[in-house]
């Protein structure tokens, strides 16, 4: 997670989200604990492949909380991706022009 947040803080802004049974600390300043639809919890990855469980209350969040507002865009990113904020960056407004220009 370390090396994850170091990646994040490149960003504009970057929460973790997680659920509220989640053994991970509660002080972090950069994780959002939410309460997820029940699921069958037959073993510990109960999760595993089953990201739109916590996708889709993360997305709630960012829009009734309006922190989405406070951003052009933003990107959904697992914590076992690769990131690289300026290649986004760089990405995204070369998305955008070639929008613009048709």
């Amino acid at each position: 997670l370390n090396e994850v947040r170091r990646q994040y803080n490149k960003c504009d802004g970057h929460l973790f989200f997680t659920d509220t049974e989640s053994p991970n600390k509660t002080d972090e300043e950069d994780f959002v604990r939410l309460s997820l639809p029940q699921q069958a919890r037959t073993h510990g990855q109960w999760l595993y492949h089953r990201n739109m469980v916590g996708l889709m209350p993360a997305w709630d969040y960012l829009l009734k909380s309006q922190i989405a507002d406070r951003y052009d865009w933003l990107l959904n990113s697992e914590l076992d991706h690769f990131l690289s904020p300026s290649r986004a960056k760089e990405n995204i407004a070369a998305y955008l022009q070639g929008m613009e220009e048709g």
